[in-house]
């Protein structure tokens, strides 16, 4: 929320110095009535009708460069902890709750779509695509799916980290 414009406030004051009551300021400015309160005690209580600094949000005090670094290292490691982020920048950074290291430079945590890391294999890479191309030639009436819900990786981490509106993809282990 923005804070009031200057030359709105000193209008209201203005108005309470010519002898209007609240409401009929309020009611004059369409404005509410304790807003408009406000604004004579915050200069009664301060003695300016500046607005005060904004609150909320915090500064992680990252640099550009490291905002860079720490792209990078989401990118090469969707799946990194805030600590391993961390660790990985050599910085001591402060990310109060709420918040992370990664969501300030765009990229917030997300439920991962896993892939087997098999797939990363040069032969299974070849047998798979084989298999796609045979598939084709395949009438859709023939095919028979599997429910393989069932199938776990224990150990896995489901949740990484990828830039706003993109998936994350991760691969898992083979095996038991």
């Amino acid at each position: 929320m923005e804070a009031i414009p200057l030359r709105f406030r000193q209008r209201i004051i203005e108005l309470y110095d010519q002898g209007l009551q609240t409401r009929q300021i309020a009611e004059m400015l369409g404005t509410c009535h304790s807003g408009t309160r406000r604004i004579r005690q915050y200069l009664r209580e301060r003695g300016t009708l500046e607005p005060a600094k904004p609150r909320g949000g915090y500064d992680s005090g990252l640099t550009e460069p490291l905002r860079r670094q720490l792209r990078a290292l989401v990118s090469a490691d969707p799946g990194a902890t805030r600590q391993e982020l961390r660790d990985r920048l050599n910085v001591s950074v402060d990310v109060p709750h709420g918040g992370s290291l990664a969501e300030e430079v765009g990229a917030g945590a997300k439920k991962k779509s896993l892939h087997a890391a098999e797939q990363d294999r040069p032969d299974v890479h070849a047998r798979r695509q084989a298999w796609h191309d045979q598939l084709k030639n395949v009438p859709v009436e023939k095919l028979v799916f599997l429910d393989e819900s069932g199938a776990r990786t224990n150990m896995t981490r489901l949740y990484g980290r990828a830039p706003v509106g993109q998936r994350v993809v991760s691969k898992v282990p083979h095996g038991h």
